[in-house]
């Protein structure tokens, strides 16, 4: 008799389980690999993204940084006259040549302030040049010709009417900003690009605006560019700015819609390209992030589209003149997977070869088993369905096989006899085993899933069982513990004396609940919590919990509590609190305050969280209200906030205090977290600081006006004496009265520059001196110098030597008067304390033992007394000499270092001195001048040729004191002038109206009518319209900073201050006759 058998058979089940076994790991091995090869992609695709957002965000700010540096200097050389901003030619030739320079730049050009253009550039699509200007260099027709490599105009390319550069936005957002600025994205006048303008506005050195030079890059570089770059095999990069719209991408698609039929040209939106990578990975930035505002750093995503997944990054690209990009690769992750994609279908197709091969060796091996087992089973069946006996022969080859047939023989010759009587026994006894294994089961799984430690044990204290938790919990395995006492566990003595624990406490039925300390094998402590119970049969049950960590948590938190409590009452001169607002802001409750609170506003703790309002009365209305300000700015902000308010204490007396909070909401409330620190005192610290700075600037002005005053007084009448000094020197004189003519006006003139001295001094020292930087020749400067004390030292009997390195350029960018100021004091310092010997100046650059790089250097070597090592710190000291006694060998104030080290240091310069008493002093100073450009000429030099005023002048003199009158009256008369004299500047008004003259002499300070005043009557009165242009020197005892800017603003031509002489007076008149004449 067969049974049927609802399992898998012996012949089916082997070939399916070494095909399954083979099927698993084969899957398992492909999926590994599958899954580590994705993984591996997606980090390659994202260094790849990486690197090349990084590789565009090194491009672009290079790219974008050159265009204002460009635009500076073209503006320094427009501000300072080296290129003239009237001659468009030569501003177009000027820029051809830096667009040769700079390949990167499209083009560069220059807006005048009527609407002109000059404009050179480059087509990058034709690789030509160009020139683009507008007629008679104002708005109107706009004019494109074609440039060789030389930079020579040739045939006219285009032509547009009605430009006018004023109003491109170029032009004016450089105007707005008074500043370099980058423009908006736009289209180009012609509609053949985007361009960004970098600008920037020019001014002449009246502060007029000249017009703005800006620098036109091609967006479409920055897009040829991307297209070089290689992302995958169809990745994209691309540019954003904030809105969303696209500024250059890798694809070649149109960015902009070309302006037609009158309208205007557009860009295009990324979420609009027709790029579908690009229109894809715009749509889903959008989606991610809402406003692209918020992008602040870079960041990396996927997403599924185009039915394929996508790999994106976007990282932002900021400079500090407004550009603000968003720079953005993505590439689809299929790009890095075909290769994944040819491996998994070379792995299918190995795999279906092997499961057929396993396939056929399982069922073949199976054939050989299962044909002597299938006998087997035959038999058995007939031997449980009718208990009869039959032999089964051993025809199987295999062993184990032949051995089960004896044994299954055997087996049934037993079986035969006693299978009957058992039937029912087993029958019952299956029952039963059943329904306690199945409880068993439920019971072990519940004991072995529970994620506290369970004992289970004799009434006797004796451990019976322990799950895999209890284990884990005393680092014990469940063998150690079995058979032991349950007293016997690793417990930490001390806590079993403080509470010992009997198990007389559980025969009452109830759970007793105990903490004890169990000491694990690698020494580490935990504190459990035990809760035990004894059952029905006599045996217990223990619960462990690990509270460890819960017990230090709560401890920590005590621990925090207080030394925050400790912390905030202790503030000295503040107090923390936190405090919940309605969201109507007229709700408030205090829930914190530390006890600063009785020091800082006499409340206490408990009053201020009971009524808020007690604190808040103690505000004036003024600090609430602007206190409120402040919170409701940070409230909407969700941002920290700061503010300084006053308090009036219920004393009377008025607190200020710091506030800094942060809000956080919390439902329907705002709770405010926040600090107070009183700072009366710092605040009655700034207000005496403030008086004394008040007090300091008033004292300083009074010292000016002094100064001023002072310089005046005493120049008026020095101005008389000299030229009577001066009429002197033409008449006959014997040899000892001539003599005592040149002494006086030697001490004149040493009067004169002790003024100037004490004047620079005091400029400098109040911050009023400025610089006026232009190109000069080092070699004229020195020149000048020597020229002007060959004489004095030919006369000491000294060599006077000069040298200029070659390495010095021979045109320098600086104030020259300064540097012919520093010049005149050293060498002048240097004759009068040398006796005999040399005295040697150098200019030289570049020493780098000596000077720093990038620097004039002047060296002034004497071999006179020398100076004292002790004396060598005071040599800078305003009044101060070397021989500091009463019987002085040297003449002098002792100014002369004192100005020389702070024009140096208001130069940013350098100055040293190293002397030997006896042997001589050397001086050392260096300036960071920088060489001028080799085509622009001073104008100094430029116009340096000799000057002579010739005789038959007609010169009116306005001049209200006698003696000056006199005095310069008969010098320019015996010079072979003709003077008429003026007491006020009413006078010259009227004699202007009736006489013409070529020059008028103006002194400043006169009755009735001042010469300022006069001078602007004569520049813009209708009566004088005629006379308008008549040369005016200023004569004036008015030497101050800035009085010569002030006279020429007035309109006087030049300025001289008294005393003045005759030389510098000739010269002056003939500088203006030149001009004039010109």
């Amino acid at each position: 008799m067969r049974f049927c058998s609802t399992g898998i058979s012996l012949r089916t089940s082997i070939p399916l389980l070494l095909v399954g076994v083979i099927l698993f790991s084969t899957v398992l091995v492909s999926w590994v690999s599958f899954t580590g090869s994705r993984a591996a992609v997606g980090d390659v695709g994202l260094q790849l993204r990486k690197e090349v957002s990084h590789r565009i965000s090194e491009h672009l700010l290079e790219f974008l940084r050159l265009p204002h540096e460009i635009n500076r200097r073209n503006a320094l050389a427009l501000q300072n006259g080296l290129v003239p901003a009237a001659d468009p030619q030569g501003l177009i030739s000027r820029f051809a040549e830096q667009v040769d320079l700079f390949p990167s730049v499209s083009s560069i050009y220059f807006g005048n302030a009527q609407g002109g253009l000059a404009n050179s550039g480059r087509d990058p699509e034709r690789n030509s040049r160009y020139s683009i200007r507008t007629d008679d260099f104002k708005a109107g027709t706009f004019r494109r010709y074609a440039m060789d490599s030389r930079g020579v105009q040739g045939e006219e390319l285009s032509s547009a009417a009605g430009f006018d550069a004023r109003t491109r936005p170029w032009y004016t957002k450089a105007l707005s900003a008074n500043g370099p600025v980058w423009s908006d994205v736009y289209v180009l006048f012609t509609g053949q690009d985007l361009a960004l303008a970098a600008s920037r506005p020019v001014y002449d050195s009246h502060g007029t605006a000249l017009g703005v030079v800006s620098v036109d890059v091609f967006l479409s570089q920055l897009t040829r560019f991307l297209q070089q770059l290689r992302i995958g095999s169809t990745g994209k990069a691309f540019i954003l700015d904030r809105t969303g719209v696209l500024v250059a991408g890798s694809g070649t698609e149109p960015l902009f819609v070309p302006a037609r039929g009158g309208n205007p040209g557009r860009r295009i939106l990324g979420t609009q390209s027709r790029d579908l990578l690009v229109h894809a990975a715009s749509q889903a930035l959008s989606s991610r992030f809402g406003n692209l505002e918020k992008i602040s750093a870079e960041h990396h995503f996927e997403f599924s589209g185009l039915g394929q997944h996508l790999l994106v990054t976007v990282s932002p690209l900021r400079d500090p003149l407004g550009i603000d990009w968003l720079i953005v690769v993505a590439v689809p992750e299929s790009d890095f997977m075909a290769r994944i994609g040819d491996n998994a279908r070379v792995t299918a197709i190995i795999m279906l070869g092997v499961l057929a091969l396993s396939l056929l060796v399982g069922t073949l091996l199976a054939r050989r088993i299962v044909k002597p087992i299938s006998g087997l089973e035959e038999a058995a069946g007939r031997l449980a369905g009718d208990s009869s006996l039959e032999m089964i022969g051993e025809t199987s080859r295999f062993v184990e096989v032949q051995s089960l047939t004896r044994s299954f023989n055997r087996m049934a010759r037993q079986l035969s006899q006693t299978m009957q009587g058992m039937k029912r026994e087993l029958t019952e006894r299956q029952w039963a085993e059943a329904a306690l294994g199945e409880s068993e089961s439920r019971y072990r799984a519940l004991v072995e899933l529970a994620v506290d430690g369970i004992l289970l044990g004799s009434h006797e204290g004796v451990i019976t069982g322990a799950n895999e938790c209890m284990c884990d919990l005393t680092g014990l395995t469940r063998e150690d513990m079995l058979g032991m006492h349950i007293s016997a566990l690793p417990f930490k003595p001390e806590s079993l004396e403080r509470e010992p624990f009997r198990f007389e406490q559980l025969e009452h039925g109830d759970i007793v609940q105990k903490e004890r300390v169990l000491i694990r094998p690698d020494g580490t402590e935990i504190l459990v919590e035990m809760r035990s119970k004894m059952m029905p049969d006599g045996t217990y049950q223990s619960i462990f919990r690990d509270v460890t960590a819960r017990r230090k948590a709560e401890a920590a938190l005590r621990e925090s509590e207080e030394r925050l409590r400790m912390l905030s009452d202790n503030l000295p001169g503040g107090l923390v609190y936190q405090i919940e607002v309605g969201l109507d802001g007229r709700e408030r409750r205090f829930t914190y305050i530390s006890g600063g609170v009785e020091s800082l506003h006499g409340l206490s703790v408990q009053d201020v969280l009971d009524d808020a309002s007690v604190l808040y009365a103690q505000l004036p209305e003024k600090d609430g209200e602007q206190l409120a300000e402040r919170e409701a700015e940070a409230l909407s902000a969700m941002s920290l906030f700061h503010a300084e308010a006053r308090f009036r204490l219920a004393s009377g007396k008025v607190r200020w205090s710091y506030l800094a909070s942060a809000p956080r909401r919390i439902g329907d409330r705002v709770v405010w977290d926040g600090v107070e620190i009183d700072i009366t005192e710092l605040k009655k610290t700034e207000a005496a600081l403030l008086e004394a700075k008040e007090t300091a600037e008033t004292a300083n002005r009074v010292k000016t006006e002094f100064l001023a005053n002072m310089s005046h007084e005493i120049r008026t009448p020095l101005n008389g004496i000299l030229g009577m000094m001066q009429l002197l020197r033409q008449t006959s004189l014997e040899p000892e009265q001539e003599k005592y003519v040149e002494l006086s006006i030697t001490s004149a003139a040493r009067l004169t520059r002790l003024l100037a001295d004490i004047l620079d001094i005091s400029r400098i020292e109040a911050g009023k001196m400025s610089l006026f930087n232009a190109p000069f020749s080092a070699a004229e400067l020195v020149d000048s110098v020597v020229e002007l004390f060959a004489v004095p030292a030919r006369e000491k009997g000294l060599r006077l030597r000069c040298a200029i390195h070659p390495g010095l350029p021979p045109l320098l960018v600086g104030d020259e008067a300064r540097v012919r100021q520093i010049l005149f004091n050293l060498v002048g310092n240097a004759l009068k304390y040398t006796e005999q010997g040399d005295i040697t100046l150098e200019l030289f650059a570049r020493d780098a033992d000596l000077c720093r790089s990038e620097c004039m250097c002047i060296r002034v070597v004497d071999t006179g007394v020398g100076i004292p090592a002790h004396m060598l710190s005071g040599v800078f000291e305003p009044f101060r000499q070397v021989e500091g006694s009463h019987t002085r060998s040297y003449e002098g104030a002792g100014l002369g270092l004192a100005i020389v080290q702070r024009l140096v240091e208001l130069m940013q310069g350098e100055i040293s001195v190293q002397s030997e008493p006896g042997a001589g002093t050397a001086v050392l100073v260096s300036l960071p001048l920088r060489a001028a450009s080799e085509y622009c000429i001073p104008q100094d030099v430029a116009e340096s040729v000799a000057l002579e005023a010739g005789p038959g002048l007609r010169l009116l003199l306005a001049e209200d004191e006698a003696i000056n009158q006199l005095a310069m009256r008969t010098l320019l008369e015996k010079a072979g002038h003709r003077v008429s004299i003026a007491q006020n500047g009413q006078e010259v008004l009227d004699l202007l109206r009736e006489e013409d003259f070529d020059c008028v002499l103006m002194d400043v300070q006169m009755p009735v009518m001042s010469g300022i005043e006069a001078t602007r009557r004569i520049r813009t009165s209708p009566e004088l319209a005629a006379r308008k242009d008549v040369p005016i020197i200023a004569l004036t005892a008015h030497a101050m900073s800035g009085d010569r800017e002030s006279f020429l603003q007035a309109g006087m031509d030049d300025y001289l201050s008294k005393p003045v002489g005759l030389d510098d007076l000739v010269k002056a008149i003939a500088k203006l006759k030149s001009r004039s004449s010109a």
